[in-house]
């Protein structure tokens, strides 16, 4: 028999298939990002040994039938440190127009475990649950008491203070485990409170603070500051606010129980959908008028409706689940770079804005609905 006989070009051609092979299976230090699951606030999900769990629980208060679908959104993200994609897939992703391609260390910060960001995800998760749970019950009217400990203080640098020490800061005298009772003559009983007295300050300009400390009242005086300060603000993409410079862990007061399960679901970013949902289940009729209605959004206890990222996605999402309005963050309309034709989004500040637009969109007044551009 004769040997096979391979031609200098047969061993080329195979060579370099046999590297370009290797080449698309190369570990990339990059993730990628598209359109995530969407959940029903207003709804259950059921676990993995046949659990029925609802999304918002409330226990204590009459609570309201309704109908519609109130969604918050997420972002998928594929890859991490621990499993990297491969070149083709992030080529593929690199084309498509609905995937984005990211440094890996966007989403996973240096020496941080994708066990440890999925923790964090979820803590913050927990915390915009507490939060909208106090800026609905606020929008409807209740008070939210609130024991506010200090957990910690903001050191200068980090807040970007280039000053001597002539002028105290909370840093200076706030000590951990103190508890805020008042600030500059005003009793500060719930977390609303303390935002609009701070609002009122005077930067650089000291100001009592009354603490109990180790069951003492104790008088501090420091001044609050700017943040961030004008050398930042093109780094830094919140408004400028007068800050106290204090770390607060709040123990709310209920005045009834409301539980949030959003299954393994991590982020700040579905407040706003969550404090909608509690909303409607609080008060008599349908705050969606049956629509199925997306949104994102961060919420403060003071009912200000923050930004958040991927917000391309999360329209893609919520066109995918079937619905026709989206609620954003008015901040985030200059990131969104493509309306799909089937969505109209609502560009809302705070609370009260996103309840009355569902209050319109209930009723069919859509006409004068804050809506984000067309990019």
């Amino acid at each position: 028999m004769k040997r096979p006989y391979w031609s200098v070009g047969q061993i080329a051609g195979t060579l370099t298939a046999v590297l370009l092979v290797g080449f698309l299976l190369v570990p990339m230090p990059y993730v990628t990002t598209a359109a995530g699951q969407t959940q029903d606030v207003l709804g259950s999900y059921e676990d993995s040994e046949g659990v029925v769990h609802p999304v918002i629980h409330i226990e204590g208060a009459p609570t309201f039938a309704t109908s519609g679908k109130l969604l918050l959104t997420t972002v998928g993200v594929s890859g991490s440190r621990e499993s990297p994609l491969a070149m083709l897939n992030v080529l593929a992703s690199w084309i498509s127009p609905s995937q984005t391609v990211a440094p890996v260390e966007v989403y996973y910060p240096p020496q941080t475990t994708s066990d440890e960001v999925r923790e964090i995800n979820l803590a913050e998760m927990a915390s915009s649950q507490n939060s909208a749970s106090v800026a609905a019950l606020s929008e409807l009217g209740y008070e939210v008491p609130a024991t506010l400990k200090v957990v910690g203080a903001i050191n200068r640098d980090e807040v970007g203070l280039d000053e001597d020490e002539d002028i105290t800061r909370a840093v200076d005298v706030i000590e951990d485990g103190d508890i805020i009772e008042a600030v500059d003559g005003h009793d500060i009983t719930t977390y609303t409170q303390l935002l609009d007295v701070v609002k009122e300050l005077t930067p650089d300009e000291p100001v009592d603070v009354s603490v109990q400390r180790d069951g003492e009242q104790v008088t501090l005086n420091f001044a609050p500051y700017t943040y961030p300060t004008a050398a930042d603000q093109d780094l830094v993409a919140v408004e400028p606010a007068t800050r106290l410079g204090v770390l607060l862990n709040p123990d709310y007061d209920m005045p009834f129980d409301i539980t949030i399960d959003a299954e393994r679901i991590g982020g700040p970013s579905a407040g706003v959908m969550f404090a909608l949902g509690i909303i409607d289940q609080l008060t008599e009729g349908e705050l969606t008028g049956g629509e199925t209605i997306a949104g994102s959004g961060t919420v403060d206890v003071d009912g200000s409706v923050g930004p958040i990222g991927g917000i391309d996605h999360k329209l893609d999402g919520a066109v995918r689940a079937g619905a026709d309005w989206f609620v954003a963050a008015a901040a985030n309309c200059g990131d969104i770079t493509r309306v799909p034709s089937e969505l109209e989004v609502i560009a809302v500040e705070n609370l009260h804005e996103a309840y009355q637009a569902l209050q319109d969109i209930a009723a069919g007044s859509t006409d004068n609905l804050p809506r984000c551009p067309q990019p």
